[in-house]
């Protein structure tokens, strides 16, 4: 295991996943490409992703509602979140929505 897997805690699994990061609180939209994630956070990149709003929320199809995040670390069209909320990830699969299935609204 490298440092930064030590350092992180928990383990990463590889995602390649379309996903859309809104910015808080002007509620800008980013869409970005999800490319892994853990129970705590995840890396995503995108065009100029590296220069959004420290709070946000994270939209992919995989996870059903928009978790709350802040941006943890920052490299050209790139950013690593932490989730405010820990995920329920096993096995590398986030608890995903049944198809069909409404998102909840976001409450602020």
């Amino acid at each position: 295991m490298n440092s930064e897997s030590n350092r992180r805690g928990t383990r990463r699994f590889p995602c390649l996943s379309m996903a859309v990061v809104i910015e808080l609180p002007s509620r800008r939209k980013h869409s970005c490409v999800l490319k892994d994630i853990s129970s705590g956070g995840a890396r995503l990149v995108g065009h100029r992703l590296d220069h959004v709003q420290r709070e946000l929320l994270l939209v992919c199809p995989p996870i059903r509602d928009p978790i709350a995040c802040h941006v943890a670390w920052r490299k050209t069209n790139m950013i690593g979140v932490t989730f405010h909320s820990s995920l329920p990830i096993e096995d590398g699969e986030p608890e995903a929505a049944p198809m069909g299935e409404a998102r909840a609204p976001i409450a602020h």
